[in-house]
């Protein structure tokens, strides 16, 4: 996330566009803040929570096993016969 002190114009470095130009570079958000007004300071900390919340979900969700049940029918295992599938019928 890239933030600027929108109140220190006669400080700044780059323009606007160019710093949007870096975030949209880079895939990160931009928006200009002042520490010193309150201005956007509230909704900057809030697109990083969201942000940082979401690539956390998004982890999570990837490193949790996926239990998927796999049910084995009689007719769908060709070769085997009655007999032996009978043994193992109240395993499945």
């Amino acid at each position: 996330m890239s933030h600027f002190q929108s109140d220190l114009e006669d400080k700044r470095v780059i323009t606007e566009e160019e710093g949007q130009l870096l975030a949209v570079q880079h895939s990160i958000d931009f928006i200009e803040a002042s520490a010193l007004s309150g201005e956007n300071v509230r909704e900057a900390f809030l697109r990083m929570a969201r942000r940082v919340k979401l690539k956390h979900e998004a982890k999570s969700a990837a490193a949790t096993p996926k239990h998927n049940s796999v049910k084995i029918e009689q007719s769908s295992i060709p070769g085997v016969s009655q007999g032996l599938n009978s043994k193992f019928s109240n395993c499945c």
